[in-house]
């Protein structure tokens, strides 16, 4: 089975900005039940302003957004530096090659191969799989929104293979 896709750095970076989609979501509910709670009591007292504390309240929404966006902006950030010092060769175009042996790829002229047996990683979700080794611990990333048409067949050969082993 052979497979040829493109793995760019704004793929990367919409990988990452997906990842912190839930943990956002959460931070911001829990900020939003933390100012409930904090306030209740100014809610049941009629010496405070109800206005006043909705007011405070849009504007701690706003903050808390502004800051979510900025510490994601930053996780960003850091992660794709990261990942450009770790792996000098990762964007580009791929060439993956599975057979009854192992799984190769190849970019830029450089060839990775890893048998079977020696895979001691597999991690599968929902947008890709990831494969590595003991003595490689980078591996090798399948994103379903980048091979598109050849994923299912490529994760199908890959979990009956590893399966076998």
């Amino acid at each position: 089975m052979n497979i040829e896709y493109t793995w760019t750095r704004n793929d990367l970076k919409e990988k990452l900005h997906r990842m912190r989609r839930m943990p956002n979501l959460i931070f911001l509910i829990l900020g939003v039940i933390f100012y409930l709670y904090v306030t209740w009591y100014g809610f049941i007292d009629k010496t405070f302003d109800d206005k006043i504390i909705i007011l405070g309240f849009i504007i701690y929404f706003m903050v808390l957004l502004l800051f979510l966006l900025l510490v994601t902006k930053l996780y960003v950030f850091m992660n794709l530096r990261r990942n450009d010092k770790k792996t000098s060769n990762a964007y580009g175009t791929y060439y993956v090659s599975a057979n009854d042996e192992g799984i190769q790829t190849e970019i830029n002229n450089e060839k990775i191969s890893y048998k079977w047996k020696e895979i001691s990683s597999f991690k599968k979700n929902k947008n890709g799989f990831f494969i590595a080794t003991k003595k490689d611990k980078l591996g090798l990333l399948f994103e379903k929104n980048t091979i598109k048409k050849d994923y299912n067949k490529l994760l199908k050969f890959v979990e009956t293979k590893l399966s076998e082993v």
